[in-house]
């Protein structure tokens, strides 16, 4: 099990605007999409699951994250469904490793990011979205309100419902391919 403990930001930079990356993300169809009931069926149970309060599905671009799918994201966020790039915390599972930190606010790359206070983010867990081609088109986080230690076993049902996302944008691709 391959688990980010640290960051730094130049890991992220050149997989952010990454051609071949945007490409497949936008092969997808995903970003922009609208809700999707798939979808939240998933947030919702990764919230039930691990017993967080906010559960997200993004897809990462260059300059925005587009929030497909969530449970218990407040507004404005849940109506605007997407955020700036540099308020971004799923971008940091762009070197395709499943992020785990136990406090963000302590840690020295996120500590002044604004989406910790807006969203009351300490605990983070993020699985990339990564496609057959090992493009990583964004993250399924969970999200506690509290300082956490991420088990394995939390680790393994967010990895676990990821595989899951992604079945869902493989068969929703090939649906498109046919319907052409």
């Amino acid at each position: 099990m391959k688990i980010l403990k640290s960051l730094n930001e130049g890991a992220c930079t050149n997989i952010l605007t990454d051609h071949e990356r945007l490409a497949a993300l936008a092969q997808t169809q995903q970003m922009n999409s609208g809700a999707d009931e798939a979808f939240d069926r998933l947030t919702f149970l990764a919230a039930k699951l691990l017993k967080v309060p906010l559960t997200i599905v993004s897809f990462v671009g260059d300059d925005k994250q587009y929030f497909k799918s969530f449970h218990g994201l407040p507004e404005p966020w849940a109506s605007q469904r997407e955020i700036p790039i540099d308020v971004s915390v799923c971008q940091y599972t762009l070197v395709g490793s499943t992020l785990s930190l136990a406090d963000a606010r302590e840690h020295p790359l996120l500590s002044g990011n604004p989406a910790i206070p807006a969203l009351s983010l300490v605990g983070y867990l993020g699985v990339p979205l990564l496609d057959d081609d090992g493009n990583n088109l964004g993250a399924f986080c969970a999200i506690s309100n509290e300082r956490r230690e991420w088990s394995d076993d939390d680790i393994e049902v967010l990895q676990a419902l990821t595989k899951s996302v992604m079945s869902e944008i493989k068969l929703k691709t090939k649906i498109r391919s046919l319907e052409k």
